[in-house]
């Protein structure tokens, strides 16, 4: 396999052997069809249905950047990991945002489509954990990490009293297990992004937190000497 040296993809490949690497690395993209679910019925219909009115609010294109998988170091197969970790992981901050924006409102009154969109949400979140419940496991599996514990996260938001001053007890649970699953999800992109593509955004604006333990973009030699040696950045 030394041909595949020195893609990101041949640096997994060196740390985890061939089909840990390659069934763990295929197992991503099954969590494709969740991801265009959080884009194009949470992120673009939910939130800003819950959020309409507001001041201020959280704009989905401020959180999705693509412009580090245009290094020339990377080869085509790299630059679509980094293109998807950019996705998914602004879709999943975005979304983290969002639910931070609806539960700091003051608002007693919510409208029959407002109440028809948390309808929307909590289907959308059944789904949401079928994909942590098989997916994410899988992946964590064959990549050798711990997967993030939807129970844990559940207990440390309700230890900080999240959405704890939403008034409507149907909105105030929609939006606090609306958090624990992106929470969760936002666990598992940071454990594949620190693996597949960990480069700093380019003039970025809004990005995770895990980012500020990223390089700057680099040669991509050196980041898969890394990465062939510790497995992931951070």
């Amino acid at each position: 396999m030394q041909w595949l040296f020195p893609s990101i993809y041949g640096a997994q490949v060196r740390h985890l052997g061939f089909w840990r690497a390659t069934i763990g690395g295929l197992l991503m993209y099954a969590s494709i069809p969740f991801f265009v679910l959080l884009h194009f019925i949470l992120a673009l219909v939910v939130m800003p249905t819950l959020m309409a009115s507001t001041v201020d609010a959280p704009v989905l294109g401020d959180f999705i950047h693509y412009k580090r998988n245009i290094m020339d170091e990377l080869n085509w197969f790299d630059r679509f990991n980094c293109a998807f970790c950019s996705w998914a992981n602004g879709v999943v901050t975005y979304l983290n945002a969002a639910c931070d924006h609806v539960v700091n409102q003051k608002n007693d009154t919510w409208s029959m489509r407002q109440r028809v969109a948390l309808i929307l949400n909590n289907a959308i979140l059944t789904l949401c954990g079928l994909y942590i419940t098989i997916i994410d496991r899988s992946i964590a599996l064959f990549h050798r990490w711990s997967s993030s514990s939807p129970v844990q996260n559940w207990l440390d938001l309700r230890a900080i009293k999240y959405a704890a001053g939403v008034s409507s007890p149907f909105v105030r649970e929609t939006m606090f297990m609306t958090k624990v699953s992106m929470v969760t999800a936002s666990h598992s992109l940071r454990q594949i992004e620190s693996r597949w593509c960990p480069i700093k955004y380019v003039e970025a604006r809004m990005v995770p937190a895990h980012h500020d333990q990223f390089p700057a973009q680099m040669d991509v030699m050196n980041l898969a000497v890394h990465l062939a040696e510790h497995g992931k950045f951070g």
